[in-house]
Order: structure tokens, then C-alpha cells, then sequence
């Protein structure tokens, strides 16, 4: 049983990890630093209802908001004590153009005014953090990214408001080097001191993400 009382960091460590997709719950225990066993997941839709999609949570810690995301082989998953959490990831790699319903008028005009070889980087990151936003409370795209307009008021923080939202949230850049861009949101009323990484790598061979043989 996890006592979300007593998980590191408790209320106010974003805490992730990354590692090869197939490996979810793994990874969730390697961002709490708790055994594998202990972790349970569940999923709600916060439009319908439904256990069968949706927000996945903590079974047995509901008070411990955890997102997963996907990117070609990788996942990232993020926890936080707080009632809610989304994180997004995705590859450098992959160009992107502008994805219809994303930009407000003034992020287009923005992205517009950018030259031609730096919007499809830009568009990746306003893709990544608005989808954190989404993800954090529980809407997916019911929610259009065209509706959330992002402020930035320092270097990697960012608030998102927006009529369709239930309250703001606060956005924050996670630094993947060079290969990927990632984002995690939390509702912009809940403080916290950091984001923390916990692994950015596969395991060894023969062991476990949460260091195990």
C-alpha cells in the first residue's frame, strides 16, 4: 500500500522518469523511489466517466497525481502530490507543422514573425506545453489548444488560462537535452520547489528501474 504522506517530496517535487516504452509501471515506481509492487493504475474521463480511458491515478494514493506520455520508443511519467498533473514529450526529430486548432491570434502572430527555420521548433513547444495542460485536468483535446493562451514570466515557466479551463495552470519546461521537448503542468495555485528526474536511461541488463535484480 503507498502512503502518499510519506512519498519523497511529498507536495511540492515534481518528480520524472524516463526509460523505454513498455515499462510504465516501472518507471512510476522509479519517480516515487518505491517498489514496483506497490503501484496500481487506474483511469477516469474526466467528460464521461469511464475507468476504461482516461486520467490514469494512483489506485491506492489518489492524492498523488502521476501523467504518463510517449515518444517513439521512450515514455516519460511524472508524480506530485497535489490533484493534478500532466506531462507531455515529444522528439526533436520529428518536424512539425502547424497543427490545425493549437495557436491563439496572437501565438500565430508570434510563430508568424519567427524565421521560417525556427517555427516548426516552436510549434513542437507550444504543442508540448498546452498538452500538459489538457492532460493535467483530465480533457484531452475536448478542451481546444486554440483556447488556452500561454504567458510566459520567466525563462522555463509559463501560466495557461483560458475560458474553457477550470482554473489556471502553471507550465513548466523540463530540460531533454537536445532529442526531446517535455512540459509538465500543475494547477497554478499549487506551489512546489522543483522537477526533479529521477532515471534517463535503460536499466542494465537483468535489473529493474528501481534498481532491483
Amino acid at each position: 500500500m503507498v502512503d502518499a504522506e510519506r512519498l519523497p517530496g511529498s507536495g511540492r517535487v515534481i518528480s520524472y522518469a524516463m526509460g523505454l516504452r513498455g515499462h510504465t509501471n516501472a518507471l512510476i515506481a522509479a519517480a516515487l523511489a518505491i517498489p514496483q509492487s506497490s503501484i496500481c493504475i487506474g483511469k477516469r474521463c474526466a467528460t464521461c466517466g469511464s475507468t476504461d480511458h482516461g486520467k490514469p491515478y494512483l489506485v491506492n494514493a489518489p492524492g498523488q497525481a502521476i501523467s504518463i506520455a510517449h515518444a517513439g520508443d521512450w515514455t516519460v511519467v511524472a508524480s506530485y502530490a497535489g490533484p493534478s498533473l500532466g506531462i507531455d514529450l515529444e522528439s526533436t526529430d520529428h518536424p512539425m507543422l502547424e497543427p490545425s486548432d493549437l495557436l491563439t491570434v496572437s501565438e500565430a502572430r508570434r510563430v508568424g514573425e519567427l524565421p521560417a527555420v525556427d517555427r516548426s521548433d516552436a510549434l513542437r513547444r507550444l504543442w508540448v506545453r498546452k498538452e500538459a495542460v489538457v492532460k493535467a485536468t483530465g480533457t484531452g483535446l475536448a478542451v481546444p489548444l486554440a483556447s488556452i493562451a500561454l504567458e510566459q514570466y520567466d525563462e522555463r515557466h509559463y501560466l495557461a488560462s483560458g475560458r474553457l479551463l477550470e482554473r489556471p495552470m502553471r507550465v513548466i519546461d523540463v530540460p531533454m537535452g537536445t532529442e526531446f521537448d517535455c512540459a509538465v503542468a500543475i494547477p497554478a495555485d499549487q506551489g512546489f520547489e522543483r522537477v526533479e528526474g529521477r532515471i534517463a536511461s535503460p536499466p542494465p541488463p537483468g535489473r529493474s528501474y528501481d534498481g532491483s535484480g
